[in-house]
């Protein structure tokens, strides 16, 4: 039996490309955007075309959605890639499949879920984080109850209405279900959550929780208005915050043990063998939920892009804009009587970003075509890695070159006086030991600082280092 070979996404997308030369001008502004939308979701998922069936469509079409476009824009996509699926298996790149079509013929039947509109979802977070910074004050039981659920499983609201003190262990648990325990626990209580359950059925306790959770999720429409059904809440928030840290769509659906319908459209298909990740997505979900401040992730850059073309996708595309830091090195060189400068890379084709975490999937979603970001394990599931500040500064430290977050400080303070022997952590003196000899421009934000090394061959020399490539010795 002859292997059939899988073509690459590269592969294919030129193919849709070098069609584009048949078309008219305005069909053909059309057909690129479809393509490029089309590569950017390929890329950020690690998904490939050869694989395209009705679970990739629908996913790539919830994500058109999430973006804000309309049903008859998403359509028009689906429409295209139909076209283009056909003359790609037509010349032998891959299967023929109606995927696309027939999910363009449904989608103008298909009600939108209000979680999927990126303005709710943003309401929805906003709700969530003020439960946990307010954790010291005061907060509607129901609102603990639903975070609980969501940092922990996510749990049947049945199951965290009736836990009681000794189904859990408070040391085991991470630091905000922790602090939702304590303050919510009481010692005449048997259970930890206070809903009266003695004095309610579990279907008077359901009823409860649904009516809060209709007022404190107000911007939540269901059909008729009815009563939002809790579980159905708590699985659709955890499915929205999982897309939002990177999972498509099925991923998410096939993580829960029923639907999601407040982010879930109904056209989308579960992915079963998405179940193991399960771990992965509520890590990725508690570092979206903490509040955080901005921290540094590590990008490659793809082959063949320039880091100015980064520069011109965050600043053009991504509001706030993001801290970029693509350290170089100026190298001088004499060509007979000229001198020429060019820029060298710390490291060739990395760069780093400084955002919320919360902000690192959207700007891969724009800019994936054109770098990655490194994650904290091989899968392309796991979350993405950042870099701690304190091996930021080392980092910026040793090769001399600092961004402005990384402040110096008061002459006197941390950097030294004249006469005082401190330690070089740049690159390349290994740790070695100086002497202050001077301090040029002391009342400068550039003040810098003049050193004096020995060796035990009694030579001596000086360099001249930023007040943040020394350390001083701490008696």
């Amino acid at each position: 039996m002859t292997e059939t070979k899988q073509h690459t996404n590269r592969e294919h997308i030129d193919f849709f490309q070098s069609r584009l030369d048949t078309l008219s001008p305005e069909t053909a502004v059309k057909y690129r955007r479809t393509i490029s939308e089309l590569d950017l979701f390929l890329t950020h998922h690690s998904l490939q075309l050869a694989d395209l069936n009705p679970t990739m469509t629908a996913d790539w079409a919830c994500h058109l959605l999430r973006k804000g476009l309309s049903k008859s824009t998403v359509t028009r996509h689906l429409n295209i890639l139909s076209t283009l699926a056909h003359s790609s298996a037509r010349q032998g790149l891959t299967t023929s499949t109606d995927a696309p079509r027939a999910l363009a013929r449904r989608l103008a039947d298909t009600t939108l879920p209000p979680l999927i509109n990126e303005h709710t979802f943003k309401l929805c977070l906003d709700r969530l984080r003020h439960t946990i910074t307010h954790i010291s004050t005061a907060t509607h039981t129901s609102d603990d109850l639903l975070l609980y659920s969501l940092l922990n499983g996510p749990l049947d609201i049945d199951r965290t209405a009736t836990l009681r003190k000794k189904d859990i262990c408070i040391e085991t648990l991470d630091e905000t279900s922790r602090h939702i325990v304590e303050r919510n626990i009481h010692p005449t209580r048997l259970y930890i959550f206070d809903l009266r359950q003695s004095y309610r059925t579990p279907r008077q306790i359901r009823a409860k929780i649904a009516e809060d959770l209709s007022k404190t999720h107000h911007y939540i429409t269901t059909p008729n208005n009815q009563p939002i059904d809790p579980d159905h809440l708590i699985r659709s928030i955890w499915a929205a915050l999982a897309i939002h840290s990177g999972a498509t769509p099925s991923q998410a659906l096939g993580c829960l043990q029923g639907p999601a319908p407040y982010t879930i459209p109904a056209f989308i298909h579960t992915n079963p063998r998405a179940a193991h990740t399960l771990p992965d997505w509520n890590n990725a979900i508690h570092t979206l939920l903490a509040p955080q401040a901005p921290r540094w992730y590590a990008i490659h850059l793809r082959r063949g892009t320039d880091i100015n073309e980064i520069r011109h996708e965050i600043t053009t595309h991504i509001h706030p804009a993001p801290q970029l830091f693509y350290p170089v090195e100026t190298l001088s060189q004499r060509t007979g009587t000229r001198n020429t400068t060019r820029h060298q890379p710390i490291l060739t084709n990395t760069a780093f970003i400084r955002t919320n975490p919360e902000n690192i999937t959207p700007l891969l979603a724009r800019i994936g075509h054109k770098a990655w970001c490194y994650r904290t394990t091989p899968s392309p599931t796991s979350p993405y890695a950042t870099i701690p500040p304190t091996q930021m500064r080392r980092f910026q430290a040793a090769i001399g070159i600092f961004t402005p977050d990384n402040h110096l400080h008061p002459l006197g303070h941390l950097t030294p006086r004249p006469g005082e022997t401190v330690i070089i952590i740049r690159a390349g003196y290994a740790d070695r030991h100086a002497q202050v000899e001077e301090i040029i421009n002391p009342h400068s934000p550039t003040a810098i600082i003049r050193l004096r090394l020995t060796t035990e061959q009694g030579y001596e020399w000086r360099i001249n280092a930023d007040p943040r490539e020394i350390q001083r010795i701490l008696s």
